[in-house]
C-alpha cells in the first residue's frame, strides 16, 4: 500500500491558503489598477493563484516562480489555463535563480511566515531589484514583525496539563527545580492558534520592519521588556500591500487569516525576552531573563 510522500504536492496546505478568501481579496484589490498591461513576476508562486488574479486583470505576462517541484508539477499536469494562455509562465525555480531576460514592472508574493521573514521575502524581494532595475513596485511594500504580551489563561491551563502528563510518566520531573526547568525549555518553542478565546492584552509594538525591495537582509534581534501580569508573548507579522498603507494583513491574536498565530508562554519569574532571527539558519532564537 501507497502511503505517500514527502515529495508529494501539499494539498492541505494549499486547500487552507485557497480558502483564505479575506487573504485572496486583499492581494487582488492591491494589483487593481497596477498590472493592467504589466509584466509581474510571483515569487512563490503556489498553485499560481495570484499570477493568474494579475492576468484577469490585464497584465501582459505572469512570470510565476514555483521552487517546490510537486507543487510546480501539480499545476502544469491538472491546469490548462498554462496551456491555453500563454501569458502565463510557470517556472520551476527560485526567484535567486531566476534569470529571464525579460523586463518585469511589478512583483508579487505571498513568502510570509507566520512570524513574517522565514521565508525569505526580505531576500527574494532585494535580489530581484538588483537584478531587474525596471522593477517599479512591490506587493506587499512592507512587512512588520510585530510582539503583544497578555494574558491568557488558556495558555497556562495548556501549560499545565503539558507539564502533568510529562511529570507523571517521568518521575525526575517532580522537583520543582525540574519544573522550573521545563518552563524554560516549553518557553523556547513557539506553538500555535488562532487566539478565539478571551484574553487580556496588555502591550503591543514591533519588534522590526522592513521595506520590501530595499531592506537587504531580515537578520534582527530585540530585547522585550515583559510587563507585569503578562504570561504570553506573541509575535506576529503585519504587511503592507500598498504604497497608500491602505491595505493591510496581519495575523495578530485574533485574526481569522490562514497562517495562525505564534505564541510563547513566558517562564514565570522572568523580565526580559530577547528575541533574534537569522535568516542564514531561517532560525529564531529565544531567551528569558
Amino acid at each position: 500500500m501507497f502511503w505517500g510522500s514527502d515529495f508529494a504536492f501539499p494539498i492541505d496546505e494549499h486547500k487552507t491558503m485557497l480558502q483564505d478568501s479575506q487573504r485572496l481579496a486583499a492581494y487582488k484589490k492591491s494589483m487593481k489598477d497596477k498590472v493592467d498591461g504589466k509584466t509581474i513576476i510571483d515569487v512563490g508562486a503556489g498553485t499560481g493563484i495570484l499570477s493568474l488574479n494579475a492576468l484577469e486583470l490585464g497584465a501582459k505576462e505572469a512570470f510565476a516562480l514555483e521552487e517546490d517541484f510537486s507543487t510546480y508539477n501539480f499545476v502544469n499536469e491538472l491546469i490548462d489555463f498554462p496551456i491555453k494562455d500563454k501569458r502565463l509562465h510557470m517556472i520551476n525555480a527560485s526567484s535567486f535563480d531566476f534569470n529571464h531576460p525579460i523586463t518585469p514592472d511589478l512583483v508579487v508574493s505571498e513568502l510570509i511566515g507566520a512570524v513574517g521573514p522565514e521565508e525569505g521575502i526580505v531576500e527574494a524581494f532585494f535580489d530581484l531589484k538588483e537584478k531587474y532595475s525596471s522593477i517599479r513596485e512591490f506587493i506587499p511594500t512592507k512587512l512588520d514583525v510585530c510582539y503583544s504580551f497578555f494574558h491568557s489563561d488558556t495558555v497556562e491551563s495548556d501549560f499545565e496539563s503539558t507539564y502533568q502528563v510529562f511529570s507523571s510518566s517521568l518521575p525526575y520531573l517532580t522537583t520543582e527545580n525540574k519544573k522550573e526547568l521545563f518552563e524554560l525549555m516549553y518557553g523556547q518553542k513557539f506553538l500555535f492558534t488562532e487566539f478565539k478565546e478571551k484574553y487580556v492584552a496588555i502591550e503591543e509594538g514591533i519588534c522590526v520592519g522592513y521595506d520590501l525591495g530595499i531592506s537587504q537582509c531580515s537578520n534582527f534581534r530585540v530585547s522585550l521588556q515583559i510587563p507585569n501580569k503578562a504570561n504570553t508573548l506573541s509575535l506576529f507579522f503585519k504587511v503592507t500591500l500598498d504604497q497608500d498603507q491602505q491595505i493591510i494583513l496581519s495575523n495578530c491574536p485574533g485574526s481569522s487569516l490562514h497562517w495562525r498565530t505564534p505564541y510563547l508562554r513566558i517562564p514565570k519569574g522572568k523580565n526580559k525576552a530577547i528575541i533574534e532571527y537569522k535568516h542564514k539558519n531561517n532560525f529564531f532564537f529565544i531567551e528569558w531573563k
